[in-house]
């Protein structure tokens, strides 16, 4: 993984991923995890749970031996993403009714007044010759405001409480030193404190917003959502909901000015639009691999090569999705596809398909033709550049100016 971490590759890893899919498709790294670059492994790897499953409690604690001592590491490895079946169906099920397509759909009026909301003063300076970063005035902001109004997070209190995750996510890297575990503490405190306290004002005052819900079913059905799992869940939708949204909005605004030619899809109706947005997931996967481990249940092949029971196997996003056995000229970006680009791995697969999908699937083609009408002739200003590729790529910067 270090190679994909090179500035070279944080702007474009196919290179690397390519040479990986044709010569070590089931790569073993130094520290003994499985990269898997081709698409049916990765497929297989995520939607075959009787071959990969995600770590017990015994084998999370093998990973995070310090889980004991740390809460941000308890809180964050109680959630959904890690857990298997019965747990993972238990407490999947309250959250998922409330990301059905249509509900999402029912988002999208108020998705696009915060986009008019976001990009008004944006276009202003844009069309007055001014350079704009799309990250940091778009793509960062339009996320928060959406999933903070879902979830129920005051627009007060959402700047400062996401400043916070950055820090608090480094509780799920198992190489973190004891200091960046203490301020991963620091911070989920603030954290859980914060939704502890906001989901007793849901209790007094309910609304329509996610932790209103989650918080009826625990009240309701204790047994079904304990308070350490209605906790783990709040934290774990807040901190994963934003990054790979964000990273999609601005690989979006990349597409339209790398492929002129193909927005016109962008100029049509929504379903033109939405098959814009699915080759874009499928053409630059906003993650380059699950952050979760799958471990093998028993002795299993890959692409031919072996992979041994209780094997740290992770699934490499893009290289799967440019994979030309499953996707016909796999580095050309055609919205045509026919729904073949649906096919994509970008969001999982099988028993961990993404809960937020459909809700990333809605913005990016409610937000992306308002862009390209209000912001007419993008160019680049200068190559955009990125903070980290593993897992999710996060760009610093997108300076953009009309040309």
């Amino acid at each position: 993984m270090s190679e994909l971490a090179r500035p070279e590759a944080l702007v474009d890893p196919y290179p690397i991923l390519a040479e990986l899919r044709t010569h070590d498709p089931v790569h073993l790294t130094s520290n003994d995890v499985y990269l898997i670059s081709r698409y049916v492994d990765g497929r297989t790897v995520m939607e075959n749970s009787a071959l990969f499953r995600n770590p017990e409690p015994d084998e999370v604690a093998q990973l995070f031996p310090s889980a004991h001592r740390h809460r941000s590491q308890q809180l964050l490895l109680n959630s959904v993403a890690l857990r298997n079946p019965p747990a993972h169906t238990r407490l999947r099920q309250p959250v998922a009714r409330a990301f059905t397509a249509s509900r999402m759909e029912s988002l999208r009026p108020g998705v696009e007044r915060i986009c008019d909301q976001l990009l008004a003063p944006v276009a202003e300076q844009y069309l007055d010759g001014e350079v704009v970063d799309l990250n940091r005035t778009l793509a960062v902001p339009l996320p928060l405001a959406v999933f903070g109004e879902l979830l129920g997070v005051p627009a007060e209190d959402r700047a400062w409480l996401q400043k916070l995750v950055p820090s608090a996510l480094a509780a799920m890297r198992p190489d973190s030193s004891e200091e960046e575990l203490c301020t991963a503490d620091e911070a989920n405190s603030v954290i859980e404190r914060y939704f502890l306290d906001l989901a007793e004002r849901r209790r007094r005052d309910p609304g329509e917003d996610l932790v209103s819900l989650l918080v009826a079913v625990h009240d309701d059905e204790p047994d079904v959502l304990s308070a350490d799992d209605l906790m783990s869940m709040l934290w774990g939708l807040w901190a994963g909901g934003l990054a790979t949204t964000t990273t999609a909005v601005d690989f979006g605004v990349l597409a339209m000015i790398d492929h002129p030619g193909k927005t016109r899809w962008l100029r049509g109706g929504p379903a033109e639009a939405l098959a814009f947005v699915d080759e874009l997931l499928r053409y630059e996967a906003p993650a380059m691999s699950t952050a979760i481990s799958r471990f093998a249940q028993r002795d299993v092949e890959l692409s031919g090569v072996p992979v041994p029971k209780g094997a740290d196997v992770r699934v490499l996003f893009p290289a799967c999705n440019r994979d030309p056995d499953a996707f016909p000229s796999p580095d050309t970006f055609d919205p045509s596809r026919k729904h073949l680009h649906r096919n994509h791995l970008t969001f999982g697969h099988g028993l961990h398909y993404c809960l937020g999908a459909a809700l990333a699937r809605m913005e990016l083609a409610a937000v992306l033709p308002k862009v390209f009408s209000q912001l007419p002739a993008m160019v680049l200003h200068e190559q955009p550049t990125f903070h980290q590729a593993v897992p999710v790529r996060v760009f610093a910067s997108l300076l953009v100016s009309r040309g």
